[in-house]
């Protein structure tokens, strides 16, 4: 019976090869499903309105800002494009730490929304904010408003209402951040 099937050395590695060559084939059929399969958009009932709007908006979102103005503890600070630049009074801001922060506080950005009730605003802060941000075009017109509360816990965020919607949401860190550097200074601090 041993000559209907040879089990000499060369065979074994055969079918090894095979198993092997057919594991491949698997996983790269697996990774073809994963990567090209069917792409279902997610439900986020946690996002704003606005941020559901899409980005078709955001392309030019930062592009049409003229003025960037910080509203903190009685104080104001304009940063206002002038040519290809921006500046702060007399002193330059960076070209890129505009965009940035335009496109942190973009419409179509999400922000996780934390209440939708108003009688809740005190307890985050922005009931009467520590910084209100106003970004506005050339006509001075206000493109955006943002009206920033307290940190959350954990420091990773600020809680913020936009454009006087009823909802507060998490805004992310870098937003605030981007704020400070634009002001040139520390904004918890009364100045």
């Amino acid at each position: 019976m041993r000559w209907l099937w040879p089990r000499t050395h060369l065979d074994w590695r055969r079918r090894w090869w095979r198993r092997v060559a057919s594991w491949w084939a698997l996983l790269g059929m697996l990774l073809a499903v994963d990567r090209f399969g069917p792409v279902r958009p997610a439900s986020r009932p946690d996002v704003a309105p606005a941020a559901r709007a899409g980005s078709a908006g955001c392309a030019s979102w930062s592009e049409q800002i003229l003025r960037v103005i910080i509203e903190a503890g009685g104080s104001r600070v304009v940063v206002e494009k002038h040519g290809q630049g921006w500046r702060r009074g007399t002193e330059a801001v960076p070209r890129d730490l505009v965009r940035a922060f335009a496109e942190t506080l973009a419409p179509c950005t999400p922000w996780p929304v934390v209440t939708e009730e108003p009688s809740r605003w005190a307890e985050f802060g922005v009931a009467e904010p520590r910084v209100v941000v106003l970004l506005e075009d050339a006509q001075g017109r206000q493109l955006h408003r943002v009206a920033f509360g307290r940190p959350n816990p954990t420091g990773t965020g600020r809680y913020a209402r936009m454009d006087g919607a009823v909802q507060v949401a998490l805004a992310g860190a870098q937003a605030w951040y981007y704020a400070e550097l634009l002001a040139g200074r520390p904004l918890d601090k009364d100045p």
